[in-house]
């Protein structure tokens, strides 16, 4: 059967259809989907090594093999219940040195980035961390490569939206990513952070200010003393820095940086009149977000709170619906932490 899909592969060439392409890919992937080798999963790697080998010429048996591999590295964690012996370590370690490898061979962007994301995850199940943090890396330096639009149904459409969707699972999966012990703290978060500035945003789109305002988020779990979610035997910076001073100095200088960008793009949003309801939909956003994870009791914080509210309110182009469950939330809030500064606030920026 290997022989006859190699025939089949090899009988490709430029002249060739896409539907015949398709066909024969299709063809290929459920062969390779039926072939098992039970317990033995070494054997069956050393079987997607050759077929790898093989049909390097079709995308999407290009990746199904990934897939099929990171499926192996899963398999692998769950035999051992999380409990991984060297052999087994080194076993999904193989894995992910095969996926690094075969991924580059994707040619569509977009494909590549959903696949280096999905591989560093499964490499942080298996508490292969410094595998994850090259696929985060490529993954990062990928994004430079997504086109600015995309043709779908004869269409020409933006790829912003897809962009922001991506980069908000890579910001949750961040969250949990320990930092390497010769590096800067959360030295992956600023490569792409610098990847996002330099990215050609359209000028009226919020995208970089949604993203923006996520890194912001990001940052502000990151400063908790015990993170949402964790992932077993990995130690989260949670853990590794225990709330050291350098590492909260280190989030405080970044946490300004991007609150000085947001303020530049609610600048740039306030000077078309078209963008300002996005201007006042994002200073509304960035409240909620200080409500929710910030100091309000120090009196800087309440002052900026204050001014993002004006800056909303004045413009009317703001919505009343959530003007008025941000103050509702502002309020709960002085319930359930008692703290009457919350309440202030909510007097302050009720909608009559």
């Amino acid at each position: 059967m290997m022989y006859v899909c190699k025939v089949l592969h090899d009988s490709i060439n430029a002249l060739s259809l896409r539907d015949e392409e398709r066909q024969i890919s299709n063809y290929i992937v459920n062969f390779l989907r039926r072939v098992t080798h039970g317990r033995d999963l070494e054997a069956h790697l050393n079987f997607l090594v050759d077929a790898r080998a093989g049909f390097a010429n079709l995308q999407p048996v290009v990746m199904f093999l990934v897939q099929r591999v990171n499926s192996l590295a899963v398999e692998t964690h769950r035999m051992v219940k999380g409990n991984h012996s060297r052999k087994t370590s080194a076993f999904v370690r193989a894995c992910a040195a095969y996926t690094f490898i075969t991924i580059p061979g994707v040619t569509d962007a977009f494909m590549r980035l959903n696949l280096y994301l999905l591989s560093g995850q499964v490499a942080l199940l298996n508490q292969a961390i410094t595998q994850g943090d090259s696929f985060f890396k490529a993954a990062i330096s990928t994004l430079s490569e997504i086109p600015k639009t995309q043709e779908i149904d004869s269409v020409q459409r933006s790829t912003e939206p897809w962009v922001l969707a991506y980069v908000n699972q890579l910001l949750s999966t961040l969250l949990v990513v320990p930092d390497h012990p010769e590096r800067e703290p959360l030295w992956i978060l600023r490569g792409l952070m610098n990847v996002v500035r330099e990215y050609a945003w359209d000028e009226q789109s919020d995208a970089k200010a949604q993203i923006s305002l996520n890194i912001l988020s990001l940052l502000c779990a990151a400063s908790q003393d015990e993170y949402s979610y964790t992932i077993k035997k990995v130690e989260s910076n949670d853990q590794l820095y225990a709330a050291d001073r350098k590492f909260i100095e280190a989030l405080s200088e970044i946490i300004n940086g991007v609150i000085d960008e947001l303020f530049d793009i609610l600048k740039q949003l306030g000077s078309r009149k078209e963008t300002i309801p996005k201007q006042a939909a994002l200073a509304l956003q960035l409240v909620k977000i200080m409500l929710a994870h910030m100091d309000v009791r120090d009196q800087g914080t309440g002052q900026l709170i204050m001014k993002l509210w004006n800056l909303a309110s004045k413009t009317g182009a703001a919505s009343r619906k959530t003007m008025a469950q941000t103050a509702e939330y502002a309020k709960s809030l002085c319930d359930r932490t008692g703290y009457e500064v919350y309440g202030n606030i909510a007097t302050r920026i009720s909608v009559t």
